[in-house]
């Protein structure tokens, strides 16, 4: 089975103890988590128009599409940040 795309975050927790992550920690965890969102939101868009729904497609394509551009420009941001 797949590793699912928090269990690093679960295991970097467990490993740190009390030592508190950095803010590229955060920042990697936070790419991380709107990527996970906009494919999440992406399937979503999928299922509805499968059974008819373009309108509530067209709202979760709406969502994965702003999660990519957040995510992409939070990443390009970070990349050139460090």
């Amino acid at each position: 089975m797949a590793e699912v795309w928090y269990q690093k975050w679960i295991d970097k927790v467990q490993s740190r103890k009390d030592n508190p992550f950095t803010l590229k920690e955060y920042v990697e965890m936070c790419i991380d988590l709107e990527a996970h969102e906009t494919d999440t939101h992406n399937k979503y868009a999928v299922a509805a128009k499968k059974e008819g729904k373009n309108d509530l497609a067209t709202v979760f394509e709406d969502l994965a599409g702003g999660e990519d551009y957040f995510s992409g420009k939070f990443e390009t941001f970070f990349k050139e940040w460090r």
